[in-house]
């Protein structure tokens, strides 16, 4: 009786200590996460200082440290297209300490499919798309066609005459690909002539070097006394921009193109830092998340004319890799 007592007891006071390990362990994971961060964080841009992507980035990281409690810095590592500041980034510890805020599509993908890469999208946790921008079909306002139908029925009946301004690899190029596709026509129906950044091609369709351009349409309000918009390449109208969506646009043809998304403006961090440190991968989720929903940064991003979206991991995720279908689809229009 003696024997079998002392077992229970043993065995109770085993339970004990099990329950308090557990215990234990839960509140020092739920301290690592309060806890984490306990450096500074960096966050890389990989392209030159003053553009678009550059200055989303600097907004995020003048409003991140008042929810993550450390400072966070800026660091350009312009390059190949994107390409040096991408492959450096993955060469950093995987702590989480070192953040990338990029132009996720189209660039990473192009550095995949055309500068010879050797990552891959899948080793990039994206957190958020914090500005995703869509492009406007435009014509210069001394062409004759009002409307996307009469443009399209020009090029099937005189190819080759009618010229597109688009940005090398952008989602323009992409959309003027599966125009003519849905209307049955080859790919050099239009002639299509490409520019580095999005200024260049905005000062062609302006000035009348070309006819036409599939461009971003946040950055076009500025030459908008010299263009003629046809459409925008979007789910629903804008209110900037007194033209229907492409689709909407479309229907006396009989034809609908898939609405690929402008520059999707990403913050990541490292797959393998999310696989290692899931509970550090959802602490930087939410304080991205806060920062961004914040009243005092969007006020601050809409001064600056800046992107201050939600979209979260998975749906940023997604827009990225629907992107990259397109790429790989289109690869050899987007070199």
């Amino acid at each position: 009786m003696l024997s079998k007592m002392t077992t229970r007891i043993g065995k109770g006071i085993a339970g004990v200590f099990a329950c308090a390990l557990i215990a234990n362990t839960a509140v020092a994971t739920t301290a690592v996460a309060d806890t984490w961060p306990d450096k500074p964080i960096t966050i890389i841009v990989p392209f030159g200082s003053g553009g678009s992507t550059d200055r989303s980035a600097r907004a995020l990281a003048s409003f991140l440290p008042g929810e993550l409690g450390q400072p966070v810095t800026v660091i350009n590592k312009p390059g190949g297209g994107g390409q040096l500041g991408h492959t450096w980034f993955l060469q950093q510890p995987d702590d989480g300490l070192t953040l990338l805020f990029t132009s996720g599509s189209p660039y990473i993908g192009n550095n995949i499919l055309h500068t010879g890469a050797k990552f891959k999208i899948s080793d990039f946790a994206f957190i958020n798309a914090q500005w995703v921008d869509w492009d406007l079909i435009a014509c210069h306002k001394d062409r004759p066609w009002t409307s996307l139908v009469e443009l399209l029925n020009d090029v099937k009946a005189k190819p080759k005459t009618i010229s597109f301004s688009v940005v090398l690899g952008s989602s323009g190029r992409l959309t003027i690909a599966t125009l003519l596709e849905a209307m049955g026509l080859p790919q050099d129906s239009i002639n299509v002539v490409v520019y580095q950044g999005g200024a260049k091609p905005r000062t062609a369709l302006a000035g009348g070097q070309v006819d036409c351009s599939i461009i971003g349409g946040e950055g076009s309000t500025e030459i908008r006394e010299f263009i003629r918009p046809l459409a925008v390449v979007r789910e629903e109208a804008h209110p900037d921009w007194d033209a229907p969506i492409v689709n909407e646009a479309l229907k006396p043809l009989k034809i609908e193109i898939p609405l690929i998304s402008g520059g999707i403006r990403t913050i990541a961090a490292q797959a393998s830092f999310k696989e290692k440190h899931p509970e550090r991968f959802d602490r930087i989720v939410a304080a991205i998340e806060k920062t961004t929903k914040s009243k005092d940064f969007e006020k601050f991003a809409k001064r600056s004319q800046l992107g201050s979206e939600w979209h979260g991991p998975k749906k940023t995720a997604d827009m990225v890799d629907y992107n990259f279908t397109f790429l790989k689809k289109y690869g050899d229009l987007t070199k």
